[in-house]
């Protein structure tokens, strides 16, 4: 008996155990995404969330917490397999590949080595390049053919959603990946030049893209001003955009 009940014990602290890594570890992962999602508005509108952060966040905590609410409801878990059957399977996977194009071929493997080096002090392994580059969009587009050839309605035990619930989740997929390709025709409508020259001035890096300490600058522009392709001329540190010059008049 008294071994039965160490037993008992030594395996309900494991538990315990296992629980508090798995929560450590939930806990990490979310606010990773949720700085991630912070430290992107304010450095894509500096102006308007400078001095403001701390109010942002506390902004964006509650507008989540409220999103979030009809999921710890009775019918939570139905909300939730519907947003899991599409989202996950769907919009993440697509816009990762997205992400690992841009990042491998359009930023450059090279150009972001160079810019890890330039924050840690040196490059990483090549193994990441490869990966970046071949072996992660490789594995992300065969998930995401898979994920198409075999996406059905969703199902949650013998449950079948209705189809305004399936209309609302390929809603709720496509709000991530619509200002892709919305952002991309902005871009090519708004640049002078012919669709051609749009097109090969959009697909190279931006020369706005650059370290935010003035000491590391310099060196960045040195290392890679030559090779964007982009620039006019430097007047006290911020680049100047060459525009596209339009043949014959057009």
């Amino acid at each position: 008996m008294y071994r039965r009940a160490a037993l008992c014990s030594r395996l309900l602290s494991v538990t315990r155990h296992g629980d508090r890594q798995q929560t450590l570890s939930m806990t990490h992962l979310v606010f990773g995404m949720f700085e991630t999602l912070i430290s992107g508005f304010c450095d894509e509108f500096p102006r308007i969330f400078k001095g403001r952060k701390t109010l942002f966040t506390g902004v964006v905590c509650i507008a989540e917490l409220l999103i979030g609410l009809p999921l710890v409801t009775r019918a939570g878990m139905y909300i939730f397999q519907i947003l899991d059957w599409y989202s996950a399977a769907f919009s993440v996977v697509t816009i990762s590949l997205f992400e690992c194009i841009v990042v491998g071929w359009i930023y450059g493997a090279n150009r972001l080595y160079g810019d890890i080096e330039l924050m840690i002090g040196y490059q990483p392994n090549a193994w990441w390049k490869i990966c970046w580059m071949f072996i992660t969009p490789f594995i992300l587009l065969s998930i995401l053919i898979i994920s198409i050839v075999n996406m059905g309605a969703p199902t949650y035990g013998e449950y079948q959603y209705p189809p305004w619930a399936i209309g609302f989740g390929w809603i709720i997929a496509s709000c991530s990946i619509i200002p892709i390709p919305v952002l991309m025709i902005v871009g090519i409508a708004t640049t002078p030049g012919t669709l051609i020259q749009r097109i090969k001035f959009l697909v190279k890096p931006s020369v706005r893209w650059r370290p935010a300490e003035q000491k590391y600058q310099e060196q960045y522009e040195q290392q890679w001003a030559s090779s964007c392709g982009r620039i006019d001329h430097i007047t006290n540190g911020p680049y100047k955009m060459a525009p596209v010059e339009p043949k014959n008049g057009v």
